[in-house]
Parts: C-alpha cells; sequence; structure tokens
C-alpha cells in the first residue's frame, strides 16, 4: 500500500481497477514521469474484450460491469463474503453509482497491530489518482464492503455508490487484459507488479475524463471519479 501511495507516478497513473488486481504497469508508470501532468487514460474493465466505452453509454449498472470482468477474464469467480477464495486468487469487491461510475475494493492479507495478528481481515480501496485508503466516506475502517458506506456527497462532483455488486475471487496467475482503450488489435503482454498486465497499443491514449482525476496545469483537481 505504501509504495501505492508514495510513489507519485505509480499513484496518479492508476485507478482502483488496477488496484484491486494488485497489477501495475510499467509503462504507463513510465509515461508519468514524463508529463508532470500525467495526462493518459485509466485502463478500464471491458475495454479489453471489446464492451462499450464508458463514455458511450448512460449507466455503469452492476450487470454490465460484472459482464466487463468475466469478458475480461472469463475465471473471475462470484462468491460470498465469507468464503474463502482458493489459492492462486484473492478476493475484491464491486459497487457502483449506477448513473455515473464504478469502484473496486481489494481484501487486505493478514496483517498486525501493536504486534498482533488481527482477528479479522480489513479492506482498502484506491478512488481515481488518489491515494489508497482503508476507510470508507464516513471515515471508518471497511470491514463488509457491502455494509460500508460509499456515499461522497461533500465533494464537487458527487459520487453515490448504492448498489453493491458482489464479492469476486480474481486470478493471480494469469495476465490480466487492461486497456484505456476499446481494444482495436491483439495488445502486447506486459510484465506488471504482482501480476501480468495485458496493455493493447491504445493504453496510452488520452482519456476524455483525465482531467477529473488528476493535476490540471491551472489548478488542482481530486475527483473520485475514475
Amino acid at each position: 500500500m505504501d509504495a501505492w501511495n508514495n510513489i507519485k507516478e505509480l499513484r496518479e497513473s492508476h485507478n482502483c481497477f488496477m488496484y484491486a488486481y494488485n497489477a501495475i504497469d510499467p509503462k504507463l508508470v513510465k509515461t508519468c514521469k514524463k508529463d508532470p501532468d500525467c495526462d493518459q487514460g485509466f485502463p478500464q474493465p471491458g475495454y479489453a474484450s471489446g464492451f462499450t466505452q464508458f463514455a458511450n453509454q448512460k449507466e455503469k449498472g452492476c450487470g454490465d460491469m460484472v459482464s466487463r470482468l468475466w469478458g475480461d477474464n472469463p475465471r473471475v469467480k462470484a462468491c460470498d463474503f465469507n468464503e474463502k477464495c482458493p489459492a492462486g486468487t484473492s478476493k475484491i469487491a464491486l459497487i457502483v453509482d449506477p448513473k455515473r461510475d464504478y469502484h473496486f475494493l481489494r481484501e487486505n492479507p493478514p496483517r498486525k497491530i501493536n504486534g498482533l495478528s488481527m482477528k479479522w481481515t480489513d479492506w482498502s480501496h484506491k478512488p481515481g489518482a488518489m491515494n489508497v485508503t482503508l476507510l470508507d466516506a464516513s471515515n471508518r475502517p471497511i470491514i463488509r464492503p457491502d455494509r460500508a458506506l460509499f456515499l461522497y456527497k461533500k465533494t464537487k462532483d458527487p459520487l453515490m455508490y448504492t448498489d453493491f455488486c458482489g464479492y469476486f475471487c480474481v486470478p493471480r496467475d494469469r495476465p490480466i487484459h487492461a486497456m484505456a482503450e476499446v481494444r482495436k488489435d491483439p495488445g502486447q503482454i506486459m510484465e506488471g507488479g504482482s501480476t501480468n498486465v495485458k496493455i493493447g497499443a491504445a493504453a496510452s491514449l488520452r482519456s476524455k475524463r483525465h482531467r477529473q482525476t488528476r493535476r490540471s496545469r491551472k489548478r488542482v483537481t481530486r475527483r473520485l471519479k475514475h
């Protein structure tokens, strides 16, 4: 988690989708280092499998988002909160603001606090180009995403993640397919962080939403939207 927050180019070039999968694309980081505004698009679920660009559809419902996950990787498996994911996989959660946005969280590995092992696992998430956090919208630790609060009413551009779409076990033993634009070519396998990331040639192109999550040359904007 520290690297995601402390390395500026990593923080500003990767979104909640990449964080949930713990996938790092060195090419995006390298491009961000060359541009102070990190002016490039985020990888988006479903683009690698040919789903419509988000800019061309009005809603981001659970059905559409889950279909995108399975389109990118058919081995993603729906699960329950109390279900232990098989070896080689880890657990993520998906929530949506049906009219505006999607958001992913990931379950943290067991850790210690003050030298004592926790009896439960907590969750973390990365809003857009912002820091990774362990807290929900009410500034409380996230123990169960389906019971946490993700209503960001006090921001300039309010986001209301009212729909919980489910928990999923995602494989770590094969590449994820992550692109910033809808697939137009077969792409290229690239090394990622804890996994490989498949990025197409269009992955570094500018996104129409880049100024919603990145610094403008004239002012600083930090919205939660992807």
